[in-house]
């Protein structure tokens, strides 16, 4: 299958030039580091108000389990072609075959004068991996990563794996997903995804056989002390492209 991606053309002296495809190879890493807190009162029982004071904090490191050969190809009307090439024991057809490394951990709980002290579930914390398949392309002079869950090795580990990221660590226990959803900040901005910016003309241009790409985005939901907590999350993405030919 073929991913046809629209980008800005290069200078006619340049492209004359430059080839019409090249053969890369290309490894990802990506990282996610939510991190939530609450500290709130809730009054909505007088008899009996709620003293919630928790965090938690998820961190989900998605290196490269091997890198995946493509080739770029330009076509007509200054548009660009990624072939994903075969070889190495690849597992995901147009993907770069990655893994997940989750950690999980929290602290703190609720106090009201009528219960005591509740702590948060911590059953679930600690640490699990699965794989993922990560599509790449560019476009707007941005590489992206798009990494999805795989059926692999089988569909009962992936049902494992969901119901451990469903809950049991934490007040905030249902958003060990984050790290995969696009979701709106408090001004209803979307969630950036993993981006890193490139230019074209490097890519083609001769001479450097080696793009190394890197950004970060933040990106923050509610606020503390509010019902409901609030959370940030920093996305990083790193990003080697070698040139084969």
């Amino acid at each position: 299958m073929v991913l046809v991606l629209v980008l800005a053309g290069l200078p006619a002296s340049q492209a004359s030039a430059a080839p019409r495809s090249i053969d890369v190879r290309i490894s990802v890493h990506l990282r996610s580091d939510y991190r939530f807190s609450y500290d709130y009162v809730d009054t909505s029982s007088p008899d009996c108000p709620q003293t919630i004071r928790a965090s938690s904090r998820v961190v989900t490191d998605m290196p490269t389990v091997r890198p995946a050969r493509f080739r770029v190809t330009r076509l007509a009307a200054n548009r660009y072609a990624f072939f994903k090439r075969g070889g190495g024991a690849q597992r995901a057809d147009r993907a770069i075959d990655m893994r997940a490394d989750m950690t999980r951990s929290t602290e703190g709980g609720s106090e009201t004068p009528c219960y005591g002290y509740e702590p948060y579930p911590t059953v679930q914390c600690g640490r699990r991996s699965w794989a993922l398949d990560s599509r790449v392309g560019i476009g707007r002079g941005s590489f992206f990563v798009g990494p999805e869950v795989p059926a692999f090795p089988s569909i009962q580990k992936v049902m494992e794996d969901d119901e451990w990221r469903d809950g049991g660590c934490g007040y905030d226990s249902t958003q060990a997903n984050e790290y995969i959803t696009a979701s709106y900040d408090n001004q209803g901005r979307a969630k950036s995804p993993y981006l890193a910016p490139i230019s074209v003309k490097r890519l083609f241009r001769p001479g450097r056989r080696t793009l190394r790409l890197r950004d970060s985005h933040s990106f923050t939901q509610g606020y503390p002390n509010q019902l409901g907590g609030g959370f940030t999350e920093v996305r990083t993405v790193e990003v080697t492209i070698r040139k084969l030919r």
